[in-house]
């Protein structure tokens, strides 16, 4: 159904700033999930420890068990929420990475651990991401994926406490909402970019919207641009700057929407993408035409005041075009709001696109410009995410099982951390060959470089995670492959599926990318690789 006409008197009296004030701060809906109290003791968790390590995970627990308490709350009260994920969280990340390290130090494959039927599962989340019944929950196997749900949990409320902030309509309010943004893009990206690389291959083939990187990476971007839109506000509000850099500031708001779908569009399949919120998704896309609209509204604004009437008329005619869209159509439940401020905003510029018109008529006798001959509006990205404090450094492990055999635990796990070690070395190696022009590092080089995630997690083996292409053709149609194992090269033909290394006598599966094609080698019985090219995840089986 469309939205009827506005009449002409209903811009009558109107603060034109203010419509546009509360356009930009309407900020895409984004409700806060739940949790459940864990199944049996946090303490627990990680199997026999040392007192002082029981002790340490027990008062994990309780913050957990306090972050519960913050998200039950209704309305959702979200400093409360954000206190209480922060308290946990600063505890929560040195036992994933124990619990990462103790799968390591048992020689056993994480795609194994995550596919086990039998292994418990203590976690329990709603996810607030997807279009699918709220009644479906999400039971969760590690940790690292309570931390996922956790800072979403957060992020979530931070965009809530800047829809509340914004609402004030102060700058001080606008600066609150842009810095609560900036945190909520933080916490997505930081997700996204540094927990679930290191987790990927314990990810299960049926997860939720919450542990796929591309929809994380979307909302962080979408958060900056939301950001983006209370700077705006303030430079409207308090600063006499130029119109062109205001009119560029909006541009970059609208350009980081458009990157976000970009990212959404071309990193989920399209059975994914049918189960994210189409709430969210509809608002990015609105705002991104929007504020395009609202870009040419600037510019024609002042070319008027430059007595450039005919530059005048086309910016305004094309911004009430732009927004024309967007106003008139009817948005999805839950946009209501949006709605409104839209045919607010476009019975505006279309008031002023027939004033400037008319006046151009009957006055000035400009001529109007075609599109080609006026030129695009530059962006200019303002603000950063605000990283996640417990991130900035990788948490220092648990000492566990000591209570069985201290000094064999205490030796898995230093090799485990070796390992991690050895891959952080190899991927400077490989930096640094490549720096050089050098092709002699190889897939093994590749390989480990790769597994190291960049992350603030431990890394995995290579043969878990990541794994490197071919270093170099060989003699004889043959390729020269890097054993995922021990890094050993080795020489196989190009077709030859299966591969036994000469060192180490692993079998490598000799195979390719499923999205890009460049050549994998990895050991045979991996469920997850991931490509250093594109960095999609293969499914091998």
């Amino acid at each position: 159904v469309a939205a009827p006409d506005m009449a002409d008197d209903e811009t009558a009296g109107v603060d034109e700033v203010e419509v546009t004030v509360k356009l930009l701060t309407r900020f895409f809906p984004l409700a806060v999930g739940r949790a459940q109290p864990v199944v049996g003791r946090y303490s627990e968790l990680l199997g026999a420890a040392p007192e002082a390590t029981l002790s340490d995970l027990a008062k994990a627990g309780d913050l957990r068990a306090a972050l519960v308490a913050a998200l039950e709350r209704s309305p959702c009260d979200p400093p409360a929420v954000i206190g209480a994920a922060t308290e946990y969280l600063e505890k929560a990340v040195r036992a994933a990475a124990s619990q990462h390290l103790s799968t390591l130090a048992k020689g056993v494959s994480p795609g194994a651990v995550a596919a086990d039927p039998k292994a418990p599962k203590p976690f329990v989340w709603t996810s607030v991401l997807d279009n699918l019944p709220r009644t479906g929950i999400w039971t969760l196997q590690f940790i690292a994926f309570d931390i996922v749900f956790a800072v979403v949990a957060m992020a979530s409320a931070h965009v809530q406490a800047a829809q509340k902030a914004a609402e004030r309509g102060d700058v001080a309010g606008v600066v609150e909402a842009s810095k609560h943004l900036m945190h909520a893009a933080g916490c997505f990206l930081d997700v996204a970019d540094k927990i679930l690389p290191t987790w990927a291959p314990y990810v299960a083939a049926r997860h939720p919207a919450e542990l796929q990187a591309p929809v994380l990476r979307m909302l962080g971007r979408a958060c900056m641009a939301q950001a983006q839109q209370c700077a705006v506000v303030k430079l409207m509000r308090d600063a006499k700057l130029p119109a062109a850099t205001v009119a560029q500031v909006l541009q970059g708001a609208s350009e980081r929407y458009r990157d976000a779908m970009r990212i959404i569009t071309t990193g989920v399949s399209p059975a994914e993408y049918a189960k994210l919120d189409p709430a969210i998704m509809e608002h990015m896309t609105v705002m991104a035409d929007v504020l395009s609209g609202l870009v040419d509204k600037v510019m024609g604004k002042d070319a008027l005041e430059k007595e450039e009437y005919g530059l005048a008329v086309f910016y305004m005619n094309r911004a009430a075009a732009t927004i024309s869209g967007p106003a008139r159509a009817s948005l999805v439940a839950g946009n209501h709001d949006l709605q409104k401020r839209l045919r607010e905003e476009y019975a505006v510029v279309r008031a002023l696109a027939a004033e400037y018109a008319e006046d151009n008529r009957t006055i000035y006798y400009a001529e109007v410009p075609a599109a080609t001959d006026v030129p695009r509006v530059e962006r200019k990205d303002l603000l950063k995410p605000a990283p996640l404090p417990f991130l900035l450094a990788p948490p220092e492990p648990y000492i566990l099982g000591m209570s069985e055999s201290p000094s064999a635990e205490a030796a898995a796990m230093a090799a485990a951390q070796a390992v991690a070690d050895a891959a952080d070395a190899a991927e400077a190696a490989a930096r640094s060959a490549a720096a050089g022009g050098g092709a002699g590092g190889g897939a093994g080089g590749s390989a480990a470089a790769a597994a190291s995630g960049g992350g603030a997690y431990p890394a995995a083996p290579a043969a878990y995670v990541k794994v490197g292409p071919p270093a170099a053709t060989a003699p004889g149609g043959n390729i020269q492959l890097g054993c995922a194992a021990c890094g050993q090269l080795m020489h196989a033909p190009a077709g030859k599926p299966l591969v036994k290394c000469p060192s180490c006598q692993k079998v490598m599966v000799n195979g390719s990318c499923g999205k890009c094609t460049m050549q994998l080698c990895f050991l045979q019985g991996t469920a997850l690789v991931q490509c250093p090219g594109c960095e999609a995840i293969n499914r091998t089986s």
